[in-house]
């Protein structure tokens, strides 16, 4: 279990298979998945992923996201607003850019959780975006994980697992259909199993904590039963072994 590995290095460790790499074996192929690995499909870099990163970071990790990120602001069409912009653009070439709108949205979506009584005390105590490194025991292979938010009770020691969504609807009659349509309890199920194996002990509960995107802002925590958990497991499980079976084949 590593504490401070960058989120980059993270995902350059492509020798261990990560929740992702699960459903991408099942939903696309195995063949597709190796493409993938050896960077000869290039994933598409959706804005509702990159403001997803920001929310989590901005949530999660207030020091981190203030130092990562900068929002831009309004320059004018002059000769001398082009030239600021110009030397705006330099001063934070590495950093990530977001518009003040962006900025706006992150602190009404942190308001709602804050204002949320279950979820707030939650994220009080324990460790965010953790990178656990992990042998799956029936297939033998090097699995990753980084879940979003990791709590451990002081007093009681209990282990809580914290996963963030942002979401345009986070209601129950439309959310939960979204968590087995994109396949969040393959995700958590296979979070759970890599911190009971880094912490040696059992998980007491998994969550979706879901925000909403747009006014007003909603949040809804979400605890996965044993149901979806199984359901999930039995997925990843599956996909590993698939993975194992298309590389004997290949050699």
């Amino acid at each position: 279990m590593n504490y401070d590995l960058p989120d980059t290095e993270y995902h350059s460790k492509k020798e261990f298979i990560s929740s992702s790499a699960c459903k991408m074996i099942l939903n696309k192929s195995p063949y597709y998945f190796l493409q993938h690995w050896c960077g000869l499909i290039e994933q598409e870099e959706k804005d509702y992923f990159n403001f997803g990163r920001a929310l989590h970071m901005a949530l999660l990790m207030p020091k981190e996201f203030n130092d990562r990120y900068v929002v831009k602001p309004d320059f004018g069409r002059s000769k001398a607003d082009q030239a600021l912009k110009a030397k705006f653009y330099k001063d934070n070439e590495d950093a990530v850019i977001i518009s003040d709108k962006e900025k706006e949205q992150i602190t009404f979506m942190i308001e709602s959780v804050l204002d949320h009584r279950i979820a707030s005390e939650m994220l009080k105590e324990g460790v965010a975006e953790v990178s656990i490194f992990f042998k799956e025991e029936e297939t033998n292979v090097l699995c990753r994980a980084r879940p979003d938010f990791i709590r451990q009770d002081p007093k009681t020691k209990s282990i809580d697992i914290i996963d963030v969504k942002t979401t345009i609807d986070a209601g129950k009659s439309r959310f939960s259909g979204d968590i087995y349509r994109y396949g969040y309890h393959t995700q958590l199920a296979f979070y759970k199993e890599a911190v009971e194996k880094s912490y040696g002990a059992q998980v007491d509960s998994v969550s979706i904590l879901a925000i909403e995107k747009k006014f007003p802002y909603d949040a809804f925590l979400y605890t996965l039963d044993d149901e979806d958990l199984e359901e999930g497991k039995k997925y990843y499980k599956h996909a590993l072994r698939t993975y194992v079976n298309s590389r004997v084949k290949d050699k």
